[in-house]
């Protein structure tokens, strides 16, 4: 390869890897109001765990299609025994029936995580995140190549969106604490509301993550739909926060570095007589 070429090569990798970390922020979350423990979106495929039996280890647990949805297959990264729970202080919409745990709870045997493959792409996801901690994560994919990552830490802590502006740190207001009995005040009780924003943010997977092993990630009440919502269409219930990143390609930044490096050094060094052009 020449030198000219190496060159334009690096430089083109550089801008390619620029270029795609500008693409990010196609995927917009919402929240519902407190209280909210399901989607008001209709014609979605929906699961609710109801029909499961806790303490039974499942391997797979399927979402059917709804008129408007993609059926999906939620898996775990590991069968465990206490993947399913019955309603308590953490989790179970509506303060019955079931919901899914992942992460390292002591005494009690779940995945560390799990993860929801659609038959289709998707443009709406919609989820009960409760028990809400800064380690829960939820990462959408298309094809295998993440296109949309939820960090809870990012809306948690000083500023968060989700305390009232008077906060009662005795009764729990606003999102926190357990609004079907009042109980666990210190952690949010949030429906997360995710909107692809075009074609090209549309997904085909969703991950749930707790990073860590730190904690629990409790969930309930998923929706999805294969159609994308419009700005315009979108609930009048839910407050926005804003749009998803995407991991930077830090792989093409390094190669593109490299080869950059190498190129002005051979550009700079003198070749000698016998040193033949490549």
């Amino acid at each position: 390869m020449t030198k000219r070429r190496l060159l334009r090569w690096a430089c083109g990798l550089l801008l390619t890897a620029a270029w795609a970390s500008t693409g990010q922020g196609q995927i917009e979350l919402r929240f519902s109001d407190p209280g909210v423990q399901d989607t008001t979106v209709t014609n979605a495929s929906k699961a609710n765990f109801n029909s499961l039996t806790p303490g039974v280890t499942y391997s797979t647990i399927s979402m059917a299609a709804g008129v408007s949805g993609p059926s999906g297959t939620f898996t775990p990264s590991s069968p465990a025994a206490n993947w399913v729970r019955g309603a308590n202080d953490f989790g179970g919409a509506g303060g019955s029936g079931n919901y899914l745990l992942s992460g390292s709870v002591v005494g009690l045997t779940t995945p560390t995580s799990h993860a929801l493959t659609l038959s289709a792409d998707a443009g709406y996801f919609g989820v009960w995140v409760s028990s809400m901690d800064a380690f829960n994560q939820i990462r959408f994919l298309n094809n295998g190549t993440v296109v949309g990552i939820f960090s809870a830490s990012s809306i948690l802590g000083i500023g968060s969106p989700l305390i009232p502006p008077d906060p009662n740190p005795d009764l729990g207001t606003g999102h926190y604490g357990n609004p079907n009995n009042g109980r666990n005040i210190r952690e949010p009780f949030v429906y997360l509301n995710f909107y692809a924003q075009n074609a090209a943010s549309q997904f085909d997977a969703v991950e749930f993550i707790q990073l860590g092993n730190n904690g629990g990630f409790e969930i309930d009440n998923v929706a999805v739909l294969t159609e994308l919502i419009l700005a315009g269409d979108r609930g009048n219930d839910e407050n926005v926060v804003g749009l998803l990143p995407v991991p930077e390609p830090l792989g093409l930044i390094a190669v593109g570095a490299a080869l950059l490096v190498a190129a002005r050094r051979r550009i700079g060094r003198p070749r000698h007589a016998s040193e033949r052009k490549a």
